[in-house]
C-alpha cells in the first residue's frame, strides 16, 4: 500500500496534467492482496468532490486505510461501467 503522503504527492502531479490534457489515466499495480484498488478508492477519494463507494470485501479487509474515502460497502463493483 502506497501511503496517503505518497498519495499526496501524486494528487499534485494528476492536478497538473489535467491542466494540459482533457483527461488523465491513473494505474495501479495489482497484486495479489487487492492493495492497488485500496489505493485507487484513496486517490479517487482524495481527487473527486464525493466519495466513491467500495465494494464490502475490500472494506471488511481494509477498514482502516478505507474509512475516510469512501461512502461504505453499498457498491459490489469498484467502476461503475
Amino acid at each position: 500500500l502506497y501511503t496517503v503522503g505518497e498519495l499526496a504527492e501524486w494528487k499534485q502531479r494528476i492536478q497538473r496534467l489535467r491542466s494540459f490534457a482533457r483527461e488523465v489515466y491513473v494505474v495501479f499495480n495489482n497484486d495479489a492482496k487487492a492493495q492497488s484498488a485500496v489505493n485507487a478508492l484513496q486517490m479517487r477519494g482524495m481527487m473527486e468532490t464525493a466519495l466513491p463507494k467500495a465494494p464490502r470485501a475490500l472494506l471488511r479487509q481494509y477498514r482502516p486505510e478505507l474509512h475516510a474515502w469512501v461512502q461504505g460497502p453499498r457498491q459490489q463493483f469498484l467502476f461503475a461501467a
